[in-house]
């Protein structure tokens, strides 16, 4: 999808175009439903959410909005106050209107990077505080509730800043690697709690550059890499296995597992 006089949707296998259509006010495409088949975009206080098929816009209360994720006929957004932090809030499309509850009464930090399971269910941001700390908020967008797990570390951004998240394959535990701060934990997705964390060893990681970060198909091996060197964490063995040079800005494996790509 692109900004601009038209919103587009483009298979990404093909590279074809398969929808467009007009965006005669110039909205601000700020993001997709979690299937992508709708667009959300918005102007001043105005949200729209659009398909191929319609064109729905709806006006927010006063106040600073952002998109944080749709799914049926839940808009989430996120409402800002004046301290300096968030709300999670949740608006009906069928209604136009904000539910009166509070999903996330206070949210801090900014936003760092996010996971979706793939079958649209969760929704895992990463939120970076400025003394160094962060937490993982965890989004059900089936049931609309929400939860914030607070991340081993803190008085150092470069070191947070090496956070990365991978899903394990069944979408049951999310993996949290920070290089910078030598940790990685473990989250229960269906409990919303930490259920195992360990120590690792990473001298001289290279905290400037975003953690790439990919989970072995098997589910055993997190690899990261820092665009200087990748490196493999075993996590049956809670260890650090090896670390080679290499220039990676993005990882996968092959769907046996039996090759690491690397992509510079």
């Amino acid at each position: 999808m692109d900004l601009g006089a038209a919103i587009v949707w483009t298979d990404a296998t093909t590279d074809k175009t398969v929808a467009r259509v007009a965006n005669p006010q110039l909205f601000e495409l700020v993001g997709a439903s979690q299937d992508g088949s709708r667009a959300v975009l918005r102007y001043g206080r105005r949200f729209a959410v659009v398909s191929p098929g319609s064109w729905r816009v709806l006006r927010v209360p006063p106040g600073r909005w952002d998109f944080d994720a749709l799914e049926g006929d839940n808009l989430f957004l996120i409402k800002y106050d004046g301290d300096g932090g968030y709300q999670v809030r949740l608006l009906h499309l069928s209604s136009g209107t904000i539910d009166p509850t509070v999903l996330k009464q206070r949210i801090w930090g900014n936003p760092f990077s996010r996971v979706a399971s793939p079958d649209g269910h969760y929704l895992f941001t990463m939120y970076i505080a400025s003394n160094g700390a962060a937490m993982v908020h965890e989004l059900d967008l089936r049931t609309a509730s929400a939860r914030c797990i607070d991340l081993p570390g803190t008085g150092d951004y470069g070191s947070a800043a090496t956070w990365a998240m991978v899903l394990s394959r069944d979408a049951k535990t999310l993996w949290a690697v920070s290089p910078g701060y030598g940790r990685v934990v473990g989250i229960d997705v269906a409990s919303r709690a930490v259920t195992t964390a360990f120590r690792i060893d990473l001298p001289l990681w290279n905290t400037g550059n975003a953690t790439a970060a990919v989970l072995s198909p098997d589910g055993e091996r997190i690899a990261i890499a820092d665009k200087e060197t990748v490196a493999l964490v075993d996590l049956e063995a809670q260890k650090i296995t090896s670390r080679d040079k290499g220039k990676a800005i993005a990882l996968g494996y092959s769907p046996d597992g039996a090759n690491l790509w690397k992509f510079s």
